[in-house]
């Protein structure tokens, strides 16, 4: 199961990014930059008991460039840096959790990374890219953490890019519900202005 909802997203998101987007150059730099994740997912060297992917330095360098180019650099590089936190902190807890022994597939994770960072910020680049930045750094440190104690590490695996892309799919459904939701608020108003001025 671990690297299908990674792949299932990704692939779907290329898709709609290559196809169904606008042309532009900013369409074709993200699906380039995604394109290339996935390519690089599989690919990793080991190291002193350190397993290390390739998707990791994509994510980074993409990550980084597209920060630059928002505004507010300083401050998405210290949301990241909350994100980053928040995400080890929540990798330690779930190594504690007993229901993911029961149930592996069970992950929180990605739903208190949401809340989190629809706090820091609103809008949706600047979400996304310090969720993409901060969860990355949050895995690094993580697996930091457990190599101290002579544990193997995998960064960059697949069951934190499975997290990754269910972050970042949860960040959109999000946005999407609510710009419905404000359609809907400001079909109604104009409804009820209307119907006044008419009366």
């Amino acid at each position: 199961m671990s690297g299908l909802l990674f792949f299932w997203f990704s692939w779907m998101a290329w898709v709609i990014l290559t196809f169904i987007m606008p042309k532009n150059e900013y369409r074709t730099e993200l699906s380039c930059w995604l394109l290339l994740i996935i390519i690089t997912s599989n690919l990793y060297f080991s190291f002193s008991g350190i397993t290390l992917t390739v998707v990791v330095f994509v994510l980074l360098m993409g990550g980084g460039i597209w920060m630059i180019k928002l505004k507010r650099t300083f401050a998405h590089s210290l949301y990241s840096f909350v994100v980053m936190i928040a995400f080890a902190s929540a990798q330690l807890w779930e190594a504690n959790l007993p229901i993911l022994y029961i149930n592996p597939i069970f992950k929180i994770t990605p739903f208190v990374l949401v809340i989190i960072i629809f706090f820091l910020t609103k809008q949706i680049q600047g979400q996304l890219i310090i969720g993409i930045i901060g969860m990355t750094f949050g895995d690094i440190l993580f697996q930091y953490i457990l190599y101290g104690y002579g544990l193997s590490v995998d960064i960059g695996g697949m069951e934190f890019l499975d997290e990754l892309l269910l972050t970042i799919v949860l960040i959109s459904l999000l946005h999407i519900l609510v710009r419905i939701r404000n359609k809907i608020v400001s079909i109604i108003f104009n409804h009820h202005l209307t119907r006044w001025q008419n009366e």
